[in-house]
């Protein structure tokens, strides 16, 4: 077995990480994707120095030619031992047989990536290691049907999904520092579970690999009676069959780590074809024209839109991985999404201001606890538009520590809304104290990080699931009415769509007698609905007041806008905070 080891020397701080100490990555097997993830690291010029290590000289001269290492060298251990990073870019069953012995070469700090076209097994097989190792799963969307290192091509992620999938507790660190690797080489990260991936793939890439092996299989058996065939063969047939031509053995080791999966998916289009199959035999030109119609009318959906629907939307949230405003973007983007959190709100509307984020969500209203006012004096200090909004249900777990029984709780920690939220818990079981954290995420987190025994905190099912900790009782929380509206803002205003819009405005009016009802009296006159209006203190000028309004309609509908004339021949201070659709409800928090 031979293995390739490519070494690049960079800055933290290029990546986009706070930290300036020089970073060190190796990349074993430098054949299609490592080659390329060197090549696309030197053309991003992220690293400093690119160093390769192989066991045969003749690849480390190409890869000197390719412009994909400075330098190589055939001398392994030391490039993992002193590596910051290592990752594993050869076929799964052999990062399988590798992971047990190069454990033992990684120092603590180093994270262990793998470009395996699988997830879980490699996982399993991570998990079951004797010693800890901070291993994060990754997987470019990108390939070719040519293999090794004269392959490989700097351009190769450029726009292209790269899934980034952490194992349960969720190293942060390292999925920051590999998301900012990823994006400096042109891809954009998704997040997501090992499972849920390795089912994903097995649809969009494995099956279709199969399906066109065996559409070049049949047409070859029917090539030997009928010598005409290969003549007759167009676009349609190369297009259908261009996978088929992929490396067989990165395939076939493929499908044998992703079986079930892949069997699923078999059986699926068998019943899908052995449907066609009847339509055909009984002349059923109805049905078989409307399931041909929907197949095209998806793909030309997909496809048509890929360029939006799939590009990564950077969202900041105010908290800690898991918490409810993370949930809240992912339920409003999508796979789209990639949640960045931040410390505060503040930082949160920068984020997006800054440009370091396409879209900020924050929460701006509990059907419990009432306004969130900060983020309502936030907007006013921030140039940003709302384009759009969710409301989410609440629903309040009690984590622990895997194992821990309900007796060995003492103490259980949350965000103070969160605490408040769950008084009837904390009188059923009197013995538990209350003590307040920043953020329920952030309690989750602390929690997983000590691993303690007698603290039990309050938080989300997400926040259970990425930090692996376990849910002793669900919907803890005292009314389950408990909503949470979320903004979602952006630099730019967006033209919304839909049945149901809404208007947010803010101002400010004379502090004299009748001003505020010249203004409702705007909208009444119109029969325009208001939804909401909420007063904020005008800071310097004691008992005036700015106020935030949300009405029905667009800003430029005829209507609105004479009443938005109207209203600015009254007031004093005027915004347009933006148009957008009402948003959708999801009960499931």
């Amino acid at each position: 077995m031979k293995f390739f080891i490519l070494t690049i020397y960079t800055h933290h701080s290029e990546l986009g990480i706070r930290n300036s100490e020089l970073m060190n990555i190796t990349i074993i097997g430098l054949g299609l994707l490592g080659g390329s993830f060197g090549l696309a690291i030197r053309q991003a010029q992220a690293a400093n120095r690119v160093i390769g290590i192989d066991l045969n000289q003749e690849i480390i001269d190409r890869a000197c030619e390719r412009g994909a290492i400075d330098e190589g060298h055939l001398d392994s251990v030391e490039a993992v031992r002193e590596a910051d990073l290592v990752v594993l870019a050869m076929p799964v069953r052999t990062i399988i047989d590798t992971v047990s012995a190069l454990a033992d070469c990684l120092s603590e700090k180093t994270i262990l990536f793998d470009l395996g076209s699988t997830k879980a097994a490699i996982s399993r097989k991570i998990a079951a290691l004797p010693i800890a190792v901070r291993y994060i799963g990754g997987h470019p969307m990108a390939g070719t049907e040519q293999a090794g290192i004269d392959a490989a091509a700097a351009g190769l992620f450029s726009g292209a999904p790269f899934a980034l999938v952490p194992p349960a507790p969720v190293d942060d660190e390292a999925v920051e520092l590999l998301s900012c690797l990823i994006r400096a080489i042109g891809a954009y990260p998704i997040i997501i579970p090992a499972d849920r991936h390795d089912q994903i793939v097995a649809m969009t890439s494995h099956l279709p690999y199969l399906l066109s092996a065996a559409l070049v299989q049949t047409a070859e058996k029917t090539a030997q009676t009928e010598h005409r065939l290969w003549d007759f063969v167009a676009g349609g047939f190369r297009d259908t069959s261009r996978v088929a031509a992929s490396n067989v053995r990165v395939m076939t080791d493929i499908c044998l780590t992703n079986q079930k999966p892949i069997l699923k998916g078999i059986e699926q289009t068998q019943q899908a074809l052995a449907q066609m199959a009847v339509w055909i035999k009984e002349g059923d030109q109805q049905a078989l024209e409307a399931a041909l119609t929907q197949s095209k009318a998806t793909r030309t959906r997909v496809f048509g839109e890929r360029g939006t629907t799939l590009a990564t939307k950077k969202v900041s949230f105010q908290g800690e991985r898991g918490a409810f405003s993370e949930i809240a973007a992912l339920e409003y983007f999508g796979d789209a999404a990639e949640p960045i959190p931040q410390p505060w709100f503040d930082d949160a509307f920068k984020a997006v201001e800054l440009g370091h984020c396409d879209y900020g969500i924050l929460p701006i209203e509990n059907s419990l606890a009432g306004s969130i006012h900060i983020n309502y004096d936030l907007m006013l200090q921030h140039n940003l538009h709302i384009v759009g909004e969710i409301k989410l249900r609440i629903v309040h777990n009690l984590l622990v520590t895997p194992g821990v029984s309900k007796t060995e709780i003492l103490q259980v920690q949350s965000h103070p809304k969160a605490l408040e939220q769950c008084v009837e818990f904390f009188r059923d079981n009197p013995e538990l104290k209350s003590e307040t954290v920043y953020d329920t995420g952030g309690a989750a987190k602390m929690l997983s990080e000590s691993g303690a025994r007698d603290i039990g905190v309050i938080a989300s099912t997400r926040a259970a699931e990425h930090y692996g900790l376990e849910i002793l009782e669900s919907g803890v929380e005292d009314n389950p009415q408990n909503y949470t509206r979320f903004l979602v803002l952006a630099p730019e205003p967006a033209e919304p769509e839909g049945d149901r819009i809404k208007t947010t405005i803010v101002f400010s009016v004379p502090h004299e007698s009748g001003t505020l009802f010249k203004v409702m009296s705007a909208f009444a006159l119109r029969d325009i609905s208001i939804n909401k209006i909420e007063s904020r203190p005008l800071i310097g000028s004691p008992w005036e007041y700015f106020f935030y309004l949300d009405f029905e309609g667009k800003a430029n509908s005829l209507q609105n806008s004479r009443a938005l004339n109207h209203l600015q021949e009254i007031t004093t201070y005027y915004k347009l905070l933006g148009s957008y659709e009402e948003g959708r409800t999801v009960d499931r928090g």
